[in-house]
């Protein structure tokens, strides 16, 4: 899969600039009586995250996940917690993905097949089909915190989640296309945001076995 990343940084106490996130490609697959969530956003690691990873540091990984109607209704939302450890003695990578309530560890050699467990989406359970009354004019929208230890960068991302097209109370409009737009904590906590978002999804037209 594709993931554009085209990233606008935001710096210190810059304001929210109109910039898009980025087209995320994603691919919905049916099974029996629920919609599983297949896409990537393991592109999404930056420099400064690999190294310190590589360094021995244990990592954290929060990625937000929603699907929306054509109305921007939020249908369903979903979450994947990822904790990843560099064992300097063994040389190996500790991995644990959370989805929810299904935790998953596992053990990698190279670090690149460590940030893919974290970042690839594989047939994830999304939603009840029959949640999905519309035939077409859905989106998943992701958000993707790295490190998020900053109370500040994620009051700032639960806001741009909850309220993606923005409000009249002085915050610009946010717009949905192909750029990623970038959140930088203002606390020097070195917690990175980016959010993206697919474009038009159609209902899977039946379940498979």
């Amino acid at each position: 899969m594709r993931l554009a990343l085209s990233l606008q940084l935001l710096l210190g106490s810059a304001a929210f600039a109109d910039d898009e996130p980025a087209e995320l490609d994603v691919e919905l697959t049916p099974r029996r009586s629920a919609v599983l969530v297949s896409f990537d956003v393991s592109n999404t690691f930056t420099e400064e995250f690999r190294q310190r990873l590589s360094g021995g540091l244990t990592r954290e990984v929060l990625m937000n996940i929603a699907l929306l109607d054509s109305s921007d209704d939020v249908i369903v939302e979903r979450t994947r917690r990822c904790q990843l450890r560099l064992d300097i003695w063994d040389e190996v990578v500790h991995v644990r993905v959370s989805d929810g309530p299904r935790v998953r560890r596992q053990t990698f050699p190279l670090i690149e097949d460590a940030l893919k467990a974290c970042g690839v989406v594989d047939r994830a359970p999304l939603v009840d089909s029959a949640l999905l009354r519309r035939a077409a004019g859905y989106r998943l929208m992701v958000q993707v915190s790295l490190n998020p230890v900053s109370a500040e960068l994620m009051e700032k991302s639960r806001e741009f989640m909850s309220n993606p097209r923005g409000t009249s109370s002085g915050r610009p409009r946010a717009f949905f296309g192909a750029v990623a737009r970038f959140f930088r904590s203002e606390t020097g906590a070195k917690a990175d945001a980016f959010v993206f978002r697919s474009g038009p999804l159609s209902r899977p037209a039946r379940a498979t076995p």
